[in-house]
């Protein structure tokens, strides 16, 4: 019954923020998309599809590239039938280079060369990921003909989908913002035994006085900027005051964050949910970490608590964020999800979408904290100097640039990346 009411929940949540979201239900053709184009930009939309044979799921994955230009007439068709090793041995070999810092000389041949053949000298990409590649940063994947990383050759626009072209890049102008940082996790420093400090399937709780930093440097630059800055420290970066924001213009997360790829169906609780319920439900298996979540780990919620301080990508749908421009998750992993077909990553980064942010900036691994609070200041001070939605992608990829030339390696400067308008 439990598990029947939460995806009963799900559902209505889901159709509730996107109901509200339409406007028409005029149907977008490729043509109109294509009419959306200026010459030397290009979109594409990726396709995963598992295939079906002789009655059967089989485990073949497919996937399928749909290109437009402003010039084609057809939409051109790249399929790519090695979708199996692309989400197995391809992906684990892209994530190991990026953790180990090494050259990879592999990852840009299997994910973006049979693309980039038809691309010629795009300008600018659109890209609708779909499956695994909403689990790389194309950006990060680096040419072994020219020795140069993709953010140095084309621009990438990542949008949620194609269509998302067509709509007007209106911007929010309320200048106002709220920033949940270093948050008091209810973790004892004299405790002997720090495994009573671990979330099941998630590691153990450490204060992050990184994110105070990052979160000063932030507020600085938008009070310069004579924006409002409502700021959520320690013990008041609670669930509860996540979930009463009303429409800021910014919403900025630093905290820990998690995904949890696989949990196996027991007795025990995962992020003090059911482990059945939580295997059943991917977006109960993303979420960031706020204060008094270490409750959780040592079993002593109060059962009067109101929340455990566990934000999950299923409760991000029912925030209020109609009016908001940008949400950015500084926090490790907030971008990964179930891959289900259709659908798109389902964890954080679709759940506050729905909820009625315009974009989001997030994080694909762990990510280093020095490098992490000099992206976020530089790509502030960047867009606050025009916030609009098309300076909001410029400021970031500038960046990302200016991290890479103080720390080269990926790893540093690729963690994240902006998603939507």
């Amino acid at each position: 019954m439990e598990l029947q009411a939460n995806e009963l929940e799900q559902r209505i949540a889901i159709a509730l923020k996107t109901d509200l979201k339409k406007e028409t239900t005029k149907t977008v053709l490729w043509t109109d998309i294509q009419a959306g184009l200026k010459t030397g930009e290009y979109a594409v939309e990726i396709i995963r599809t598992d295939y079906y044979s002789k009655a059967r799921w089989t485990d073949t994955v497919f996937y399928t590239a749909l290109i437009i230009d402003k010039d084609c007439k057809v939409p051109k068709s790249i399929m790519l039938s090695n979708g199996k090793n692309l989400e197995t041995n391809n992906i684990a070999a892209y994530r190991r280079a990026i953790k180990t810092k090494t050259e990879d000389n592999i990852s840009y041949n299997v994910f973006w060369k049979p693309l980039q053949e038809h691309l010629g000298n795009a300008s600018k990409v659109y890209f609708s990921s779909d499956g695994i590649y909403q689990q790389l940063n194309l950006n990060t994947l680096k040419n072994p003909e020219t020795k140069k990383y993709l953010i140095e050759e084309t621009e990438i626009r990542l949008v949620s989908n194609t269509k998302d072209i067509l709509q007007e890049h209106t911007s929010v102008v309320s200048k106002t913002s709220a920033i949940f940082s270093y948050p008091d996790y209810g973790v004892k420093t004299s405790e002997t035994n720090p495994s009573e400090t671990r979330l099941s399937g998630f590691p153990e709780l450490k204060e992050l006085p990184g994110t105070k930093a990052e979160a000063d440097s932030i507020k600085k630059i938008l009070i310069t900027q004579n924006w409002a800055v409502e700021e959520f420290l320690q013990k008041e970066a609670t669930e509860d005051a996540i979930k009463k924001v009303n429409s800021p213009q910014v919403l900025h997360i630093a905290t820990h964050g998690f995904f949890l790829n696989d949990v196996k169906g027991n007795t025990e609780k995962v992020m003090g949910i059911q482990s059945e319920v939580a295997k059943q439900n991917p977006l109960l298996r993303s979420g960031v970490i706020l204060a008094g979540a270490a409750a959780i780990a040592r079993d002593t919620l109060s059962s009067n608590a109101k929340e455990d301080g566990i934000l999950t990508a299923y409760e991000a749908i029912g925030l209020n964020l109609t009016n908001t421009d940008l949400v950015v998750l500084s926090a490790c992993e907030t971008g990964l999800g179930e891959l289900l077909n259709g659908q798109g990553v389902y964890g954080l980064q679709r759940a506050f979408l729905i909820a009625g942010a315009k974009s989001v900036i997030m994080s694909l691994w762990v990510i280093d904290d020095f490098a992490t609070q000099e992206l976020m200041t530089n790509f502030y001070k960047e867009w606050l100097k025009d916030p609009t939605s098309e300076n909001k992608h410029k400021a970031f990829r500038t960046a990302q640039l200016k991290l890479k030339e103080k720390y080269n390696k990926p790893y540093y400067w690729g963690a994240f990346v902006l998603v939507g308008d």
